[in-house]
This record gives structure tokens, sequence and C-alpha cells, in this order.
């Protein structure tokens, strides 16, 4: 005999959950456009793409370092060195802007732990113009 009352509900449980996740989804859009809204608009008015992948991660973490602060910035033809706030650093690509910016980022906590990610990802088009801007930017320390 089929249980239809069951599936009915177990169906719509899906369902929800599915509304909740693109609710959360939009939220976080939302949020995303407030804060970084002008380097969104820039992205998508530039005539470079992304070469690589873009790696949410790498975005997020880029993200949480900016957001405590850049201590200090180092460049040369083909790098950029970087200390946060939160006691990160991070080395990263910047010779191809903007479509490989910032790729194979080498992130190292403030315990020493190394946090790499391959050649082949980049963060989203957007944090690059990001990081360009409040992070490659800053002062130099001498």
């Amino acid at each position: 005999m089929l249980d239809l009352a069951n599936r009915f509900w177990d169906w719509r449980a899906v369902k929800l959950e599915v509304q909740r996740i693109k609710n959360e989804e939009k939220a976080t859009l939302v949020l995303m456009r407030k804060k970084y809204g002008l380097y969104m608009d820039k992205a998508k008015r530039c005539s470079d793409k992304a070469l690589y992948s873009e790696c949410p991660d790498l975005t997020k973490v880029f993200e949480d370092c900016i957001e405590s602060g850049v201590t200090e910035s180092k460049t040369d033809a083909h790098w950029c060195y970087a200390k946060f706030g939160n006691g990160w650093t991070v080395k990263f690509w910047i010779a191809n802007r903007m479509y490989a910016y910032a790729r194979g980022a080498e992130f190292i906590n403030s315990e020493g732990k190394e946090v790499k990610y391959g050649s082949h990802s980049m963060p989203q088009f957007f944090m690059c113009f990001v990081i360009e801007d409040k992070v490659e930017k800053i002062p130099k320390k001498s």
C-alpha cells in the first residue's frame, strides 16, 4: 500500500530545506554586495576574466585576513608578501592582472601552519580587486 502522506511530508521537508539554503545564499549575497559592491561592479566591467578556477574558500581566507587589517605588504615583479592583524602571512602571484591574480596563495597562520592553495586556483574575481586595493597598494614599511 502506498504511504502517500509520508511521501508528501518527506517531499515537503526537502523542499523547505532547499528554500532555506536559497534564502541563506541570497542573504549572503546581499551582505557581500553591501561590503564589496564597488569591486563586484569593477569585476563585471573588466575585460579580463578569471583564467583559473575561482575558489570560495580562498576568497573567504583573504576576506578574513583583510578584515583583520593589513600590517605589512611588500611586492616584487611577480609576488606579493603581506602580513595581517590576525597573525597570518600570505604570498601570492601578482604578475598577470587580473586573469591570474592571487593564484597559488600560500598562507601561514600565527602557529606556523601552512595553508596552500594550488597554482590553478584563485579567489573569486571581485576579490582580486579588493586584494589589489587593500593589500597590495598599502603604504610600504621600510
